[in-house]
């Protein structure tokens, strides 16, 4: 038997995933990033630290399958999107640290695009927030001390981890990753030299685009050990999207991790969304036209948990959280509104933080755990509205994947908030194995159509909240939700 080696980089762990020739997950193993905070709102990362994250997650997950890299067919890359890398080409090495895509330094130069929004929307399929790429980039570029921009190279932490494993070969970026860069015009599917004007970034640094499915090259021997080709670089949210089975028009899929990513995928449709929602590329495969979704996001869903964990220190464990959601039997009027980050999909809500509202003498923990993940739930139930309101018909049922839809009570909230029956999968991990399906299928393992008959679904939840019931908690987050925008502008 063979085996397909995913590589996944989220925002805040990266993961090696095994998958054999029968598209079933075998192994995993995982290592959180190591985050560095400089100021306040700066959220940064060491690529060099990240590649030999990588090779060690690699060699481990390898040992606990008991498989060697000449075992492998082909290797698949995924990464978390909006994480930003910037290197020398010539010394190899980073001219700053990588900014995560959480960062939001991008923030004070908001307000010199916003009379060009309604542009880069008409070409990117989103409004410029702090979260962009393109911001990044020009503030490293406006920082770092460069004498020579012709040798500066830029990449997502995808592109990074290709141009290391094929040592410095290799300056390639897939559909999806350039897609959510702000630079790249979503209709003709190339770099658009009015975006690069606007945010005076040279051409010069700039990868390739290719498809997210076709063989790209080979490992370095003397990186790697051996020759195997890569075959496979695309987003989470689209591999996760990819590897649920819902890659065509029609479906729906939810990824729950950091942030959550609700995706409708339009075919070759590319859809002119009348909200702030975002239109981008879907998938790309080679030979084939692009395909286009339109999606919503919420920067802050498993990033919520980390803050209860670590900030606030209300709970000492990632799980703990739903018992303490289940210990009470309602959030006794506490509202949540997950917006730690800001909110996407407004183009004025970038600078909205979060907050509680309805707070009182006897709120506890159990309270404001469960007023967390209801918000998580309700914010996302925004989100699908104005999704229904956009693609006018939408399917009763979603997909859901990544690492909250482990969280039972989350799910049946989310089913409840949406009306919606959500389908949890067996493996969750569905980001990983979405680009090792792709990579399969660029190296001819299996093929595309192959790729639906591979989900295993662990369990339904079925809505159970009366309607009245729904539409009180939906009228009162609405409320909640105002009165946070409205302190936003004060």
């Amino acid at each position: 038997m063979k085996y397909i080696l995913s590589i996944d980089i989220g925002n805040t762990n990266i993961k090696a995933v095994v998958v054999n020739d029968q598209g079933e997950l075998l192994n995993i193993h995982e290592q959180l990033i190591k985050a560095y905070n400089p100021r306040h709102g700066q959220v940064e990362f060491r690529p060099e630290e990240i590649f030999d994250q990588v090779l060690f997650v690699i060699d481990r997950v390898l040992a606990k399958s008991n498989i060697v890299k000449s075992d492998l067919l082909s290797i698949g890359i995924t990464n978390a999107k909006g994480a930003t890398v910037l290197w020398n080409k010539q010394t190899q090495k980073p001219i700053w640290n990588g900014i995560s895509a959480s960062d939001d330094r991008g923030y004070r130069r908001l307000k010199e695009f916003s009379t060009y929004q309604d542009l880069i929307k008409h070409k990117t399929g989103h409004y410029i927030n702090t979260h962009s790429p393109a911001l990044k980039i020009k503030w490293v570029l406006d920082h770092a001390k460069v004498s020579k921009k012709e040798e500066i190279l830029f990449g997502s932490l995808g592109t990074w981890i290709l141009w290391k494993l094929t040592k410095g070969k290799i300056h390639l970026m897939d559909m999806t990753n350039a897609a959510g860069s702000s630079l790249l015009n979503i209709q003709t599917g190339e770099w658009d030299d009015d975006l690069l004007k606007l945010f005076d970034i040279p051409k010069s640094i700039l990868p390739e685009t290719r498809s997210c499915c076709e063989v790209y090259g080979h490992t370095d021997l003397e990186v790697f050990g051996n020759k195997i080709p890569i075959g496979s670089m695309i987003t989470k949210t689209q591999s996760a999207i990819f590897g649920s089975g819902c890659g065509s028009k029609g479906n729906i899929h939810c990824h729950l991790g950091s942030g959550t990513h609700l995706s409708a995928p339009t075919g070759e449709i590319l859809l002119n969304n009348h909200h702030t929602l975002t239109t981008t590329i879907a998938l790309s495969i080679k030979d084939q036209p692009l395909n286009y979704c339109l999606e919503g996001s919420i920067h802050s869903t498993g990033g919520v948990i980390d803050w209860l964990k670590n900030h606030l220190g209300l709970i000492r464990s990632v799980k703990e959280i739903e018992g303490l959601a289940y210990s009470v039997p309602d959030s006794l009027g506490v509202y949540f509104i997950p917006a730690l980050n800001g909110l996407c999909f407004s183009k004025d809500k970038h600078v909205m933080r979060g907050s509680f509202l309805g707070l009182s003498c006897n709120t506890n923990i159990g309270h404001m755990c469960r007023a967390s993940l209801e918000g998580i739930a309700l914010l996302l139930a925004e989100l699908h509205d104005l999704m229904k309101e956009d693609l006018k018909q939408i399917p009763h049922s979603m997909k859901c994947s990544g690492g909250m839809s482990e969280n039972t009570f989350l799910m049946q909230i989310m089913a409840d908030a949406l009306d919606t029956i959500l389908i949890r999968p067996k493996h969750i991990e569905m980001a990983a194995l979405g680009s090792a399906y792709l990579a399969g299928i660029a190296t001819d393992v299996w093929s595309e159509k192959d790729i639906p008959t591979f989900f295993k679904r662990e369990k339904d939840f079925t809505p159970t909240l009366p309607k009245k019931d729904r539409e009180a908690m939906r009228r009162d987050f609405k409320r909640a939700l105002e009165a946070t925008t409205f302190f936003s502008k004060i």
